[in-house]
């Protein structure tokens, strides 16, 4: 096989469960930016966030000769660190402090347009310099359904459809948060530092 073809999750787990212990370290380097990328946001704790990225890895390893095919690697990866992190605020007793009663999300039932939510935040934002931290700094402002919802469809490539059996809430849930996020992001863009536009 050419060295520089690449080698899919599904391989690579088939690869570990046969005994070869350096495919699961081709999954950890593969995952390493996306999901620290994502812990370090939804925790803000940069030492602990590097801990839970450890924690959900230690829980990967223990449900991997359980896992079944049926769905992206990813996804069942970044579910895990979901739950991972849900825990973590929990246990800090965070979740109140972050989850304020938000007047915009009493109409999650109301119908929501994919087009609403599908072409925030570009990529690109968060790779530009003059804005990584603030953007950064904006995001830990928003409520934790909120941020939950953003982060997973920015790090993990998810589709809201995948993204809303993990965070077990109906599709038009997580759509009616996502675009809020959003709104509340420019919003606090706007209100903290003024000129600087993200949508």
């Amino acid at each position: 096989m050419n060295s520089n073809q690449i080698v899919s999750d599904a391989e690579l787990i088939r690869r570990y469960k046969g005994g070869d212990a350096r495919a699961f370290e081709r999954l950890v380097q593969r995952y390493n930016r996306p999901l620290t990328g994502y812990l370090r946001r939804m925790i803000t704790d940069r030492i602990a966030a590097d801990d839970l990225f450890q924690e959900t890895f230690l829980k990967v390893v223990k449900a991997l000769p359980r896992y079944r095919e049926d769905g992206k690697f990813s996804s069942w990866l970044f579910g895990i660190a979901n739950h991972v992190a849900i825990d973590y605020l929990r246990k800090q007793k965070r979740i109140k402090s972050h989850m304020k009663t938000d007047t915009i999300e009493k109409n999650d039932e109301e119908p929501v347009e994919y087009e609403d939510v599908n072409s925030p935040l570009p990529d690109q934002e968060f790779d530009r310099s003059e804005l990584k931290t603030l953007l950064k700094q904006a995001v830990g402002k928003l409520p934790v359904e909120q941020k939950q919802v953003l982060l997973l469809r920015q790090y993990s490539g998810m589709s809201f459809k995948e993204i809303a059996e993990k965070v077990n809430c109906p599709l038009n849930t997580v759509l009616g948060r996502m675009r809020y996020a959003l709104i509340n992001l420019k919003k606090i863009m706007q209100s903290e530092f003024g000129d600087y536009h993200v949508m």
